[in-house]
């Protein structure tokens, strides 16, 4: 009979340990994913859930695009934008890049010189 007991306040201790492992790993994992991927000055959110882009309403902000094309830039404010289309490595003046592309949502800190290299065709939405 003690065995029994045992064995049962084993499952439940195990089951319970089960549980926190993987709530854990899985709010991990999904804070790693949407709350952004980050150089020391460029912050990205990959793929941008839907809740995202209405919460923080990006089809509410202004819009810019531009052809392939490699061009310095300094940003004189914070600016968020959004990825509607295209790709492009933006690489900050310490020598750290970031590749965003559609569904992106990325911040530039103000102040941050970088190269922009447009490799597909780019429209996004900004934010200052």
């Amino acid at each position: 009979m003690k065995l029994i007991i045992y064995l049962i306040g084993l499952l439940l201790t195990i089951n319970v340990i089960h549980s926190f492992i993987n709530n854990n790993i899985k709010s991990k994992r999904l804070s790693i994913i949407k709350t952004y991927m980050s150089t020391n000055q460029i912050k990205l959110i990959k793929k941008a859930d839907e809740s995202t882009i209405n919460k923080l309403q990006v089809k509410s902000w202004s819009t810019w695009g531009c052809g392939v094309s490699k061009f310095p830039w300094t940003y004189s404010d914070s600016e968020t934008c959004y990825i509607i289309k295209g790709k492009v490595i933006v690489t900050a003046s310490n020598g750290e890049s970031v590749t965003i592309e559609a569904g992106d949502i990325a911040t530039f800190p103000e102040g941050l010189s970088c190269t922009w290299d447009v490799i597909e065709t780019l429209q996004k939405h900004y934010t200052f």
